[in-house]
């Protein structure tokens, strides 16, 4: 009966080390699978910021190409309605054509942003518009009448569709730049609180591995 009592407070003392090095293990654990979870969500919300900005280069990629086509459709239409060369009427449709398609494309790149889309909508509209100015030029070209077609290139040259094409092509691309800023800042935030929060990661590990030691260390002592 002595000998018991003689033991009973040693056993009690080990008993009472033993749960509170528990309660900090089990405390650690969560914590350290918290972080691996904020980790994670850190990680995908940075690679999510990447492709966004990745997807703003595209875009900002595209409006220029827009652009140099237009232009360089024009350059070949006022050449076509001077020599008259089938060869140069061809160039010039295709170069047309080409950017019709590069302006549907634009519309679908930009389709989740409704103020972006109403711009794209609108470039469109002018696109159709400068088309049909265009046209007549080309049409009286290709036909060889006596002045050809520049009159009507002349008269394509005064109209405002062209300047407020270009404008609106501006626009878009304005839009893009800014956003990319702001996707660029939030690339910056995630890519810091993902490395701050894998260097807490990593000192609770060294914790949750120094309490596994200490839980081996009472557990041999008992």
């Amino acid at each position: 009966m002595a000998y018991e009592d003689l033991n009973a407070p040693e056993q009690s003392g080990s008993g009472w080390r033993r749960g509170w090095a528990s309660v900090g293990a089990l405390i650690a654990t969560i914590l350290l699978v918290a972080l691996v979870v904020m980790v994670t969500f850190s990680n995908r919300a940075r690679d999510e910021a990447v492709a966004w900005e990745r997807h703003t280069y595209e875009v900002l990629w595209l409006t220029r190409n827009v652009d140099a086509t237009i232009s360089r459709s024009e350059s070949t239409l006022a050449r076509f309605v001077l020599d008259e060369n089938d060869r140069t009427g061809l160039a010039y449709y295709d170069d047309w054509r080409r950017a019709g398609r590069m302006i549907a494309q634009l519309g679908r790149m930009v389709r989740s942003d409704p103020e972006q889309r109403e711009r794209v909508e609108e470039l469109e509209e002018l696109y159709h518009a400068r088309g049909q100015e265009f046209a007549a030029a080309a049409a009286a070209a290709a036909a060889g009448q006596e002045s050809g077609g520049v009159p009507y290139f002349y008269q394509a040259g005064l109209s405002e569709t062209g300047p407020k094409l270009r404008e609106t092509l501006d626009a878009i691309a304005e839009n893009e730049r800014e956003a990319l800023e702001q996707r660029r800042a939030e690339t910056r935030l995630f890519d810091e609180q993902s490395d701050q929060l894998t260097e807490y990661l990593g000192w609770l590990a060294v914790l949750v591995g120094v309490g596994a030691i200490l839980l081996g260390f009472l557990a041999y002592s008992a």
